[in-house]
């Protein structure tokens, strides 16, 4: 059966039908390795549908079949050549690059395991293509329909694969044994494991880790800001950059205008103590003349010699509409400002402008662009984001001519302090 099943696998995708694949160097050599979970150094990497595609792409989340509840990954339909002719075929890509995830890199392939779990509505074969400095293939199969089946595969399939090669993208291809229609298939529970022969020692405490930190992330949303709990060990080894200076448990704060600092710090020193966050003095930015700073710009230019002055363990950057046209690249501009924060061993925080309505065409864009951009800067650096529009939700006037009314301040900085208490806890480790 095989000798006559696996030629049609031989596949060479169709001009204009293959998935993206990355075609850039090799990813950066990390400071060292990253676990989704670091309670878990066995698991390189996990994900579920639950919480949205997370970097799968070429298919869609849809119901999970059978009726046990939960999501799936429904794969693609895409057409495909084979040395037998052209082919009708699911596909699933796991654009590993979009991820911290590197693999195998410094982990001997023989201890790598790539597991996931598929439903197919019909008997069929699988290819995967896993894309690094070379493209190394595996097959499989899945014998029994509409059931929800366990497969895995092994590094040491993969021919020639390097211990200092990264994967960066894996295509997961399903071919129906019978039909020349499109087949039906599902993908979920996608694991990547390092020493570990059976996925049932891990896939447990992997899913456990998971439900907590959607949990988490759950809470703080509905608190009015984004925190991603697998981005700890990131802002750690922000803290532990400047040990020699003694870092004052304090938070340096920035608001969109010069005047807007003080009220902020005095906002933030009054929301506090109501949810129990002890210890902190907030401290407005100031020019070299003692005069207050505000807006993206001063951020750019001053932030340096405030934490210079002040070695802050938090920083807290309030943006205003009119930071969105600050400069010729406001995005490049903040992502600027993260990165001399983090170098300084001090963490981010970011409000995002305060959302304005109506706004003419070109200007909505214009903010939608920046915010998108500095949400795509914050993420992977696992920095805080307050979300403007649901601090300010409940409050009347929250805005005056365009930017935060004194109203509109205190909302941002309870929101903050509910932040700066979460990380204080989370990442700090103070109950």
């Amino acid at each position: 059966m095989k000798a006559r099943l696996w030629p049609v696998l031989c596949v060479m995708l169709l001009p204009g039908l293959a998935p993206a694949v990355w075609s850039g160097e090799q990813p950066g050599v990390p400071e060292g390795p990253w676990y989704p979970f670091p309670e878990l150094p066995a698991v390189l990497y996990y994900q579920d549908l639950e919480s949205g595609p997370g970097a799968l792409l070429s298919g869609k989340v849809v119901d999970a079949p059978g009726g046990s509840g939960g999501k799936a990954w429904l794969l693609a339909e895409e057409m495909v050549s084979t040395n037998l002719g052209p082919r009708r075929a699911g596909l699933a890509t796991l654009s590993l690059k979009q991820t911290k995830a590197r693999v195998p890199y410094g982990n001997k392939p023989n201890q790598i395991i790539f597991y996931f779990s598929i439903w197919a509505d019909e008997p069929g074969d699988l290819l995967l293509r896993f894309h690094g400095k070379d493209v190394h293939q595996a097959r499989t199969g899945v014998s029994t329909p509409k059931k929800w089946t366990a497969l895995s595969i092994p590094f040491s399939e993969l021919a020639h694969l390097s211990i200092t090669e990264i994967i960066t993208q894996v295509d997961i291809y399903f071919f129906s044994r019978a039909s020349a229609a499109f087949p039906k298939a599902y993908l979920n529970e996608l694991l990547i494991t390092n020493g570990v022969p059976r996925v049932a020692s891990v896939l447990p405490a992997a899913q456990r880790a998971r439900k907590q930190a959607r949990e988490l992330e759950k809470t703080t949303a509905k608190d009015g800001f984004t925190f991603d709990p697998q981005n700890l060990d990131t802002l750690r080894k922000a803290l532990s950059i400047g040990t020699n200076r003694k870092k004052q448990k304090s938070v340096l704060v920035v608001g969109p205008r010069p005047g807007d600092g003080p009220a902020l710090a005095q906002a933030l020193t009054d929301a506090a103590p109501k949810i129990k966050l002890a210890g902190y003095i907030f401290l407005p930015a100031q020019a070299p003349d003692n005069s207050p700073v505000g807006g993206l710009e001063d951020m750019r230019t001053l932030l340096k010699c405030n934490l210079d002055r002040n070695p802050a363990l938090f920083v807290l950057l309030v943006l205003g509409y009119k930071d969105v046209s600050t400069g010729d690249a406001p995005a490049e501009s903040m992502r600027v400002v993260l990165e001399r924060a983090l170098a300084a061993g001090c963490i981010p925080l970011v409000s995002l402008p305060p959302p304005l309505a109506p706004l003419a065409p070109a200007d909505k864009t214009k903010a939608e662009s920046f915010v998108n951009a500095v949400r795509n800067i914050c993420a992977p650096k696992g920095i805080t984001i307050i979300e403007a529009s649901n601090a300010l939700r409940d409050l009347a006037n929250p805005l005056s001519e365009g930017e935060l009314s004194a109203a509109g301040l205190e909302g941002v900085a309870g929101v903050g302090a509910a932040a700066l208490k979460h990380l204080d806890t989370n990442l700090l480790g103070h109950k």
